[in-house]
Order: C-alpha cells, then structure tokens, then sequence
C-alpha cells in the first residue's frame, strides 16, 4: 500500500456530484485506463461522471468504454457543454502543455481540480494534488484510492485499472513492476479481470497499417554511440504509405530495445503539424527524463518525451548529442 496521504482527494471527491474527468493530448493506457476506472468508481458513489478527452480515442482503447466512447475537446463544444460539472478530475499529468485545449478552461472554471499523477514534473495545476513518482501507474494510485475510500469496483472498473497498470509496466516487465504493483493487480484480478482478455485487446489487434508503419521505422534504425544508442524515424509519408494513423506508434520504440547492445532507444515521429515528436526509452542507467527536460519535456527515467521544432535530422542530431553527453556522465561507453 501507499505512503501517501489520500485524505484530501477522497475529500474532494466525497463533495462532488457531477465530475469531469480528463487527461494529456494522445492518451495511453494508463491515462485511459485510470479515468475509466475512476468514472466507475464514482458512479458506484452515486457521483456522476464524464470522461472527455483532448484528443481523439486510439482504436486499441476502445474496449474500455463499450458502453459509450469518450468526448474529444472542440471550441464549440467547450462553449456550449463545459457547464454543470462541480469538480474536475484530471488524471495522468499536471503539466499545462499536456491539457490543451483544455487549460484555459482549467484555469477559469473556478471549480476544484484533483489531479492525480505520477510523473516527476508538475506544474501545480490542480487545487488539490495526488502526486507520487513511485507509484508505477497512474491507475496503481487510483486503484489504492478506491480500496482507501472504500468504492465499489466492478469488472469493467477493475479491467480499466488492471489495463493502465499493465501498459505502463509493459505488462509487468519494466523495473517499476514492484511488491506494490503486484498487491493491486492481485486484488483487480479478485474483482473480475481476465488477463488473457486484456492482452488480446492490447497486444493482439493491430492493423494491418500498424505492422506496415512497424516495418517502415525497424527500416529506419540506426545504432550511435558504439550500438548502445537505437535510432529510429517516421515522416508523414511514412503513415501514407502505411496506411496507419498518428496515434499507432504507441509500442513501436521497445522493438529496438530488443537488440543486446542497445541501452537507450528514440523513436522521432514527424507530426501532422510539421513538429518532431521524440519518444525516449532506457534499459537501465541512462535517465530519459533528465534528457527530455532539456528539450522542454519530461517522463519517467526510462521512459520520456518531447516535442522540437525542425527536421527530423536536425532534431536527431540534437538528440543523439545529447545522449552522448549523458553516456559520458554515467560512464558508458560511447560518451563523447
């Protein structure tokens, strides 16, 4: 169980009656996963609630919502509809950049935001904040929460949560996958979840555009830094080609992370608005936070991202750089 203090989230919780929850742009599992399972924690409260997201659903998550696919953010929309909720619950982040186009309603809407995050940096965005970089998923912390208030979790609550713990310990390999994990996914397996059903539903329904847009970044792969750098690239055309949509990169970073010599991996993906995404990965040793902070980005220390302007080669020789310099600090070989 968790050392954290959950007595003012569950205060704010307990006076709501009608919440809104949401999370960053292009959601994952964890962020997906924790507000599923937070909507139904709340409504086994009798409080009524109404995930909205600020980007579109990736298809992979839509087993999640059966019932009904969450709303996507639009000017007319957040004009007309942003109205009625008491308190917001935003889940997964607590930077600004992550939240548009939300933020200015955020930040206007006078209402208590509970924010529940795990990532290392935060922006103190919320009235109220659950934050603890230990935890090794968001859904981990909600998960605690629900069994501290007490709420009632049914299976479908039970396989949200079970599924953002899963993805964000790439389904209990990574080191985050601790005692603490393992306790949650015990008890999320007591109330109903059939792991065999959930890794179908995340690992074993790709598009056929999917492994194309796969085959075109192994394609790409370069090794720096005596092999123990992976590099790999996609540019729109890529997803042209491919016939594959923005949101299938998710996962595609750990295939390099395959390969024996290879400790840090990125992946640079060429966005619909001409900015480079840069996702960062680490076996071990190499902090991928500390790295994406000084592009303007963040994460966990073995797992990042960030956003720069330029080409795709300007920002990998920007990248590859600065890798460098972190090999020569920790003592790997292949430093500068």
């Amino acid at each position: 169980m968790s050392s954290i203090d959950f007595s003012e989230a569950l205060d704010c919780l307990k006076k709501a009656q009608s919440v809104l929850i949401s999370c960053h742009v292009r959601p994952d599992g964890d962020s997906l996963g924790s507000a599923a399972g937070m909507a139904q924690m709340l409504g086994s409260q009798g409080i009524s609630a109404e995930i909205i997201l600020p980007s579109e659903l990736p298809d992979r998550y839509a087993f999640l919502f059966e019932q009904a696919r969450p709303r996507v953010v639009t000017d007319d929309w957040r004009r007309a509809q942003l109205r009625g909720f008491d308190t917001v619950v935003i889940v997964d982040t607590s930077v600004r950049a992550q939240l548009e186009p939300q933020y200015d309603f955020l930040k206007s809407c006078n209402l208590p935001v509970l924010v529940i995050d795990h990532h290392l940096e935060s922006e103190n965005i919320g009235t109220v904040e659950l934050l603890d970089p230990s935890a090794s998923a968001v859904g981990l912390m909600v998960a605690e929460l629900g069994e501290v208030w007490p709420a009632e979790l049914s299976a479908g609550g039970a396989k949200a949560l079970f599924t953002a713990i899963a993805s964000d310990t790439g389904w209990f390999r990574f080191p985050n996958a601790d005692s603490r994990t393992y306790c949650q996914a015990w008890r999320l397996l007591q109330a109903g979840v059939r792991p065999t059903e959930v890794y179908r539903s995340l690992y074993m329904r790709d598009s056929v555009g999917k492994i194309r847009l796969l085959g075109r970044a192994l394609g790409s792969l370069e090794l720096f830094c005596e092999g123990r750098l992976a590099c790999m690239s996609l540019l729109k055309e890529d997803f042209r080609q491919s016939r594959a949509a923005q949101t299938e990169t998710e996962g595609l970073i750990n295939e390099s992370l395959r390969i024996g010599s290879v400790i840090a991996a990125v992946m640079l993906t060429e966005d619909e608005n001409d900015s480079i995404r840069v996702n960062f990965r680490s076996k071990r040793q190499i902090n991928v936070a500390r790295i994406a902070e000084r592009f303007g980005g963040g994460g966990h220390e073995l797992a990042a991202g960030a956003q720069l302007a330029g080409s795709i080669e300007q920002a990998k020789e920007k990248i590859v750089s600065a890798i460098r310099e972190e090999f020569s600090r920790s003592g790997e070989p292949g430093g500068e």
